[in-house]
């Protein structure tokens, strides 16, 4: 899936349905707040390590 780091209410596309900044706290709120992981069915046990490991890294 992809993911934006923009809310869909400020990108260029919908610039013409005037929302505002405040139009969507919630939404404002889970784009600042999501994590998305790497994941597939082909990924090794190594890779698995370093996606843990750069998550507890933070």
């Amino acid at each position: 899936m992809i993911y934006y780091s923009k809310p869909m209410h400020l990108q260029k596309a919908f610039a013409y349905m005037d929302y505002s900044e405040y139009s969507f706290d919630v939404t404002n709120r889970l784009c600042d707040t999501v994590l998305s992981l790497p994941m597939h069915p082909y990924m090794t046990a190594e890779d698995v390590e370093v996606v843990v490991q750069a998550v507890k890294a933070l």
